[in-house]
């Protein structure tokens, strides 16, 4: 990364929740439909380089746990994070026992890996 490059990148995301869960840890969970929580939250996530000083030098961001924690899983110690789609769409679900708590899905960019800007 040089001087001129942002360390962190601006992003919004689409926050969903789910109104009914069914099911245990044991056996596993099924959700509902999904619904907005927020159509337009806001993160500044930080850039990180891979490959530096290759020919294949790329520029990828992705959220924390505690961001994820924080948009939500309000007042949980930890969330599991599976992630699809180059990490632009996360599921999100509790450490312990797998409950599902919702979803982020990023508006902003097409891609958080390569970073990619959507038009």
């Amino acid at each position: 990364m040089t001087e001129s490059e942002p360390r962190t990148i601006a992003t919004v995301w689409e926050l969903r929740g789910y109104r009914n869960v069914w099911g245990n840890a044991r056996d596993g969970y099924e959700t509902g439909p999904s619904y907005v929580i927020d159509p337009s939250y806001e993160l500044e996530l930080d850039v990180e380089t891979a490959n530096a000083g290759t020919d294949h030098e790329f520029r990828w961001a992705r959220l924390t746990g505690e961001q994820i924690r924080d948009a939500l899983c309000d007042g949980f110690n930890v969330a599991d994070v599976t992630s699809f789609g180059a990490g632009k769409h996360l599921w999100v679900q509790l450490r312990d026992d797998g409950y599902p708590m919702g979803q982020l899905q990023c508006m902003s960019h097409t891609s958080l890996s390569p970073i990619r800007v959507a038009e």
